[in-house]
């Protein structure tokens, strides 16, 4: 599949990789939250260069807060 500029997507399974590039992008929904892991493309196997998350709560409280600007 090849998603072009702006197109929005949702995901309903358990997780779905992307590649950007050299990096391989791992989403996985989780109960309370989504977690977001990078990968050296081919490398999937291995470390994580990066990692992060977040909750479902803490995205709608974020969603509510004025924006700076």
């Amino acid at each position: 599949m090849k998603i072009e500029n702006g197109e929005e997507l949702i995901l309903e399974g358990k997780y779905c990789w992307i590649t950007v590039d050299s990096v391989s992008v791992l989403i996985q929904k989780q109960d309370e939250g989504v977690s977001v892991y990078l990968y050296p493309l081919d490398g999937e196997d291995g470390e994580s260069l990066a990692e992060t998350w977040t909750t479902y709560a803490e995205a709608e409280c974020n969603e509510r807060l004025p924006s700076e600007g």
